[in-house]
C-alpha cells in the first residue's frame, strides 16, 4: 500500500524496487526486480490499515509464514509478544496470538482483484476472538462510505459468497461480522476489485467519469485517459481538436486511436500555453493511430513527436517546428526518433531551424531526424531545414536526416523538401548512415540504396495539398512488399496491394502514404 507520487497508474506504484541484495520470507506485491525465496505476493489482510492497525487479521497469508530470527536476537514482536505464537513465525512487525482470545476480529480474502471487462469474484470471511459462536456475515460489494446503505447479502451461511461484476470501475468491499454476544467487527478494503475496461474513450462532450469506458462517460482530455488505461488497451478519441500545453506521454503500452481518422481528430499546441511538442513516446508497445498533429514547437528536438520506440501510423504531421537555441540547431521539425516506426503517414510543412544567425551547427531533418527506427510508406513533402541570416553554416536533410546505422527508410516518397545547402542531395533524404531502399525522391537525387528513384511522383495536386498518386505515377506498383502488408491500410484507410504490376505475379505495393485505388467502372442497365 505504498505510493510513488511520480507514477500516475496503479501498476507502477511499487512497494519494493530492488536492484541488489536479497529479500526472503516477506509479504509484498507491486515489486520490481524482486530476488529471493519464500516471498508472498498477496494482501497481508491487516485488521484495519485505515485506522493504523497493522496487525495481521484472521486468514492472513503472512501468518505462520515467516522464518526463525532468534539467531539474530529477534524473540519478541514490536509490542513485546513472544515469537512464535502459532505453527510458525509471522511476517511483519506483529506476532498474532491464536484465535481463542481477545475481541472479535474479522477479515476476508478475494479470489481475483483485477477483471478484464468483468467476471465473478469469490469472497471468503475469517473470524477470530474469544467468542466466534453464531457469527453472521454482512457483505457490501460496492461500498460507499458516504452512503453505506444496507448489506447486499447477509446471514450466518454467508462466510463464502460470490459476486458478478460487469461494469468497469474500482469497487470497495465491506464485511461486518457479529457474534452471539453482539460483538462486531468491520473490515473495509478500498478498490479491492478492479474491473478493467476493455477500451476507453475521449470526447469533447464526455462527462469525464472514470474509467471512461463509454462515449457518454468519456474523458475530456487525452492524457487522463492514457493514464487510466491498463497496459494493452486502446483509447478511442472522438472527432474534435484537442489542445495541449505539455506533451502527451506514452510511457506504457497503450494505444491512442482516432475514431474517424486524422481529418477529424486533431492534436495541436495551445499557443497561449507556450512552446511544447505534442507527443513523447518511450514504450515500444505504445501506438498513435489516425491523428492530425500540428503546430507543435520544441526547443531542439522533435516539434511534434519525440519517440524512442512505439508506432505512429496513419497520421498527418504538419506545420511543426524544432528550433535550436543560441548557436544550437533544431533536429526533426516533425519527428525526432531513435527507435520505433512511423508508417502510412503524411509529414508535410514542418521546419527545423535555429534561433540564431551566428555560426554553429546547421539544423537537420525538417520532416524527420533519425538516430534509429524505421520510416516506411510515408509521404514526406514540403518540409524545410533552415538557418537564419547569412552565416556560412548550412543545414541538412530537408525531408529526412538519417544519422545512424540503426535507421531504416523504405517505400517512402520524399519530394519538394528544401535545405539551405548547395548540395542537392540535402533536399529530400540525407543519408549519413543507415539503410534507404525503395524510396522515391524529387527533384533532388535519390540516396544510395536498392531501387531508389528520382522522378516526378505525379501527385494529383501538390499545390493544393493533395499528395495522392495519379495512375501514371512511377511510384505506383514499384514498392517492396513486406509481411505486414497483408491487412494493412493506407493513410485514407484503404487496403494496400490493390494492383498487379505488368510482368510481375501478384499485387505490388505503391510507395508513399497513399495506395492508388482501382478505377470504378460504369454499369449500364438495359431494359
Amino acid at each position: 500500500f505504498n505510493f510513488d507520487d511520480t507514477e500516475s497508474d496503479f501498476e507502477h506504484h511499487l512497494n519494493l524496487y530492488q536492484s541488489g541484495g536479497t529479500v526472503s520470507f516477506s509479504c509484498m506485491d507491486q515489486t520490481e526486480g524482486l530476488m529471493g525465496s519464500d516471498n508472498i505476493a498477496e494482501d497481508p489482510l491487516f485488521i484495519d490499515r485505515f485506522a493504523n492497525d497493522f496487525r495481521l487479521g484472521p486468514g492472513s497469508p503472512a501468518r505462520d509464514s515467516g522464518t526463525d530470527l532468534i539467531t539474530l536476537g529477534v524473540v519478541d514482536d514490536i509490542i513485546g509478544v513472544a515469537r512464535p505464537q502459532g505453527n510458525g513465525y509471522d511476517m511483519g512487525a506483529f506476532e498474532m496470538t491464536e484465535g481463542g482470545s481477545g475481541p472479535l476480529i474479522g477479515a476476508f480474502t478475494v479470489s481475483q482483484e483485477e477483471l478484464d471487462g468483468g467476471g465473478e469474484v469469490t469472497f471468503e470471511a475469517f473470524a477470530a476472538g474469544s467468542n466466534t459462536e453464531g457469527v453472521t456475515y454482512e457483505w457490501y460489494f460496492d461500498y460507499d462510505p458516504e452512503a453505506p446503505g444496507t448489506p447486499d447479502v447477509s446471514g450466518s451461511d454467508r462466510q463464502t459468497v460470490t459476486r458478478l461484476y460487469t461494469v468497469p470501475g474500482n469497487y470497495n468491499v465491506r464485511l461486518t461480522i457479529k457474534n452471539s454476544v453482539d460483538e462486531s467487527h468491520t473490515s473495509i478494503r478500498i478498490s479491492v476489485v478492479r474491473v478493467l475496461p476493455l477500451e476507453l474513450f475521449v470526447a469533447k462532450t464526455g462527462k469525464h467519469i472514470t474509467p471512461f469506458y463509454t462515449l457518454e462517460n468519456a474523458a475530456t482530455n487525452i492524457q487522463e485517459a492514457i493514464d487510466t488505461a491498463p497496459i494493452g488497451r486502446t483509447v478511442w478519441v472522438a472527432p474534435g481538436t484537442y489542445q495541449v500545453t505539455t506533451p502527451l506521454l506514452l510511457v506504457r503500452g497503450v494505444t491512442i486511436a482516432s475514431i474517424e481518422g486524422p481529418e477529424k481528430s486533431v492534436i495541436e499546441r495551445d499557443i497561449s500555453g507556450g512552446n511544447t511538442r505534442l507527443i513523447t513516446i518511450t514504450d515500444g508497445a505504445a501506438e498513435v493511430i489516425g491523428f492530425t498533429l500540428r503546430h507543435g514547437y520544441h526547443i531542439n528536438e522533435g516539434g511534434a513527436i519525440w519517440m524512442s520506440g512505439g508506432l505512429v501510423s496513419r497520421s498527418i504531421i504538419t506545420n511543426n517546428t524544432a528550433s535550436g537555441t543560441g548557436n544550437g540547431a533544431g533536429y526533426g521539425g516533425g519527428v525526432w526518433m531513435s527507435g520505433g516506426r512511423v508508417e502510412n503517414s503524411l509529414i508535410a510543412w514542418n521546419t527545423a531551424t535555429r534561433s540564431s544567425a551566428n555560426s554553429g551547427n546547421g539544423s537537420r531533418g525538417g520532416g524527420i531526424y533519425m538516430t534509429g527506427g524505421m520510416v516506411e510508406n510515408c509521404t514526406v513533402v514540403t518540409n524545410r531545414s533552415l538557418r537564419p541570416g547569412t552565416s556560412a553554416t548550412v543545414s541538412y536533410g530537408g525531408g529526412i536526416f538519417m544519422d545512424s546505422s540503426k535507421s531504416v527508410v523504405r517505400n517512402n516518397i520524399a519530394a519538394y523538401n528544401w535545405a539551405r545547402n548547395s548540395t542537392p542531395e540535402e533536399s529530400d533524404i540525407h543519408l549519413s548512415t543507415g539503410s534507404a531502399t525503395y524510396n522515391h525522391t524529387y527533384p533532388g537525387p535519390a540516396p544510395v540504396g536498392d531501387a531508389n528513384l528520382c522522378e516526378d511522383p505525379l501527385f494529383i495536386d501538390p499545390d493544393g495539398g493533395n499528395f495522392r498518386l495519379q495512375p501514371e505515377s512511377p511510384a505506383v506498383d514499384s514498392g517492396l512488399n513486406v509481411t505486414w502488408l497483408a491487412d494493412s491500410t493506407d493513410l485514407d484507410g484503404n487496403l494496400r496491394l490493390q494492383r498487379s504490376k505488368p510482368g510481375v505475379s501478384g499485387k505490388v505495393l505503391d510507395r508513399g502514404a497513399y495506395e492508388l485505388q482501382p478505377a470504378r467502372g460504369t454499369i449500364l442497365l438495359l431494359r
